[in-house]
C-alpha cells in the first residue's frame, strides 16, 4: 500500500547503506531487463555460471532478510508478517501470474493451467516468512558473543546448503527450478537476517557511555572505545570472507553455480557479494560514525542518494519497473505505419531516440546492441528519477 511518511514519524534510525544497496539491486534489475540481450554478461547464464544478471535476485532476497530481522525488533508476534508475506504473493501472482494484457494482442486473463504461482515476488514473499518466523523462534543473546543462538542458525544453514541435493523435477504450473531451490533461497534470506543482527549489536548503545549494556562485546572488538563502525565493518567482511571460501569449497566438492537451481555453491558465492556489498557501503557511507565524521562521506553520500531513494520504494520500482507494469500499459498506445505494423510508444522510443542514432557496439546476436544498452540506462534512469521525486514527498509503497 502507498504510505505518505510524516516528518515526525517515530521510527529507529534508517540505515543508509541497506537503503543503498537494495537500491542498487532494484536499479540493477530494471537495467539487466532492458538490456539483456545486448551483451551476454548482462543476460542470465544459459545453465551454470554466474553473470551481472544472475546476482540480481539473490541480493534482493539477502536484503529481505535483512530487513525482516531489523523490522522485527523486539516484537514476537507472526501475524504482520504472515499478512505481509500475503500481500507480496498477491501482488506477484498478480502481476507476473501471466494475466497481464498482452502488447500485442491485448488480451486479458489468467489460464489457471498456465498461471505462475511461485514467480520472483512469490519467492521473495516465502523466503521472508520462513526468516522472519526464524528470527521470531531463535531467542536473543543480550551480549555479542559468538556462543549465541545466532550461530546455531548459521551453521544450520551452511549444513543445509551443503546437503542439498542440486537438482529437482518441477512439472506443471510450478517453476522448473522446483522446490528445493525455493530451500536454498530461504538459506539466503537467513544469511541476511544474520547480518542483520550483528548490525543490531554494533548500533546498540555503548557500555558505560549510553543507558544500555547490549551489543556491548561487538562494539569492544575492534577497541576499547567501541567503534561501532569498525566492529561492523569487521564482522561483515569476516562472515563474506567465509562465504566466500565456502563456496569455493563447494565448487571443489562438485557443486556448479547455477541460478536456476540455486545451487549452494551460487547460495553461498551471491551472498559473500552481498555482504561484500554491504561492507563497501558502510565504509563509503560512514553508517553508524560520529556526527563529526559526517563532512568526511558528503561526497561519497551525495553520489548514492539515487540509490538510497530508490531503496526506500524499491517494491514500487520492481511492480512497476522490473515487471513491466508500466511496459505493458505503455504498450496500450502505439503507432501504426504505412505496412499496418504497430509500434508501441517503448518500441518508438527505442528505435527513434536510440538506435536512429547510435551506431556500432553491436553483437552477432543484437547489432543494436550499443543502443540498447544506453537505453536501459535511460529506464534505470527514469526510475531513479521517480524514486527521487516520491522519497521528496515522502510517498512510500510497503506491503
Amino acid at each position: 500500500m502507498l504510505v505518505n511518511e510524516p516528518e515526525s514519524a517515530r521510527r529507529p534510525p534508517r540505515v543508509r547503506s541497506l537503503d543503498v544497496v537494495r537500491g542498487f539491486a532494484v536499479l540493477l534489475m530494471i537495467f539487466v531487463d532492458d538490456a539483456g540481450s545486448a551483451y551476454a554478461v548482462l543476460d542470465h547464464s544459459p545453465w551454470d555460471g554466474l553473470t551481472i544478471a544472475d546476482v540480481v535476485m539473490p541480493f534482493f532476497i539477502f536484503m529481505v532478510g535483512v530487513s525482516a530481522a531489523l523490522a522485527l525488533g523486539g516484537k514476537r508476534t507472526l501475524a504482520p508478517v504472515l499478512r505481509r508475506g500475503a500481500t507480496l504473493w498477491v501482488v506477484g501472482v498478480a502481476v507476473q501470474g501471466g494475466g497481464l494484457p498482452d502488447p500485442t494482442t491485448y488480451a486479458w486473463g489468467y489460464d489457471l493451467g498456465t498461471v505462475r504461482w511461485c514467480g520472483i515476488l512469490q519467492r521473495i514473499a516465502a523466503c521472508y516468512v520462513v526468516a522472519s518466523a526464524l528470527v521470531l523462534c531463535s531467542p536473543r543473546a543480550r551480549r555479542g558473543g559468538l556462543a549465541t543462538a545466532d550461530d546455531g542458525v548459521f551453521f544450520g544453514a551452511l549444513a543445509l546448503l551443503a546437503s542439498a541435493p542440486a537438482w529437482c523435477a518441477a512439472p506443471g504450473v510450478a517453476d522448473p527450478e522446483g522446490f528445493l531451490s525455493g530451500v536454498l533461497a530461504v538459506a539466503t534470506a537467513v544469511i541476511g537476517a544474520l547480518f542483520a543482527r550483528c548490525l543490531e549489536r554494533c548500533r546498540a548503545p555503548r557500555p558505560g557511555r549510553d543507558s544500555d549494556d547490549r551489543g556491548g562485546g561487538y562494539a569492544r572488538l575492534v577497541d576499547g572505545d567501541g567503534d561501532r563502525r569498525g566492529a561492523l565493518m569487521l564482522h561483515w567482511a569476516l562472515a563474506s570472507l567465509a562465504l566466500a571460501a565456502a563456496a569455493l569449497v563447494a565448487v571443489a566438492a562438485g557443486s556448479p553455480v547455477n541460478k536456476q537451481l540455486w545451487t549452494p555453491s551460487y547460495c553461498l558465492a551471491t551472498a559473500a557479494l552481498c555482504g561484500f556489498a554491504l561492507t563497501a557501503a558502510v565504509a563509503l557511507l560512514g553508517d553508524l560514525a560520529d556526527g563529526g565524521d559526517d563532512a568526511k562521506f558528503r561526497a561519497a553520500r551525495a553520489l548514492a542518494e539515487p540509490l538510497r531513494r530508490a531503496g526506500r520504494n524499491a517494491l514500487l520500482l520492481f511492480v512497476l519497473g522490473a515487471s513491466g507494469v508500466l511496459d505493458t500499459c505503455l504498450g496500450a498506445v502505439y503507432v501504426t505505419s504505412g505496412d499496418g505494423r504497430r509500434r508501441n510508444v517503448v518500441d518508438v522510443a527505442r528505435d527513434d531516440l536510440f538506435r536512429a542514432h547510435v551506431s556500432g557496439g553491436g553483437t552477432r546476436s543484437n547489432p543494436h546492441a550499443r543502443a540498447d544498452l544506453l537505453f536501459a540506462v535511460a529506464v534505470a534512469a527514469f526510475w531513479a528519477a521517480v524514486a527521487w521525486v516520491l522519497d521528496a514527498r515522502k510517498i512510500y509503497w510497503t506491503a
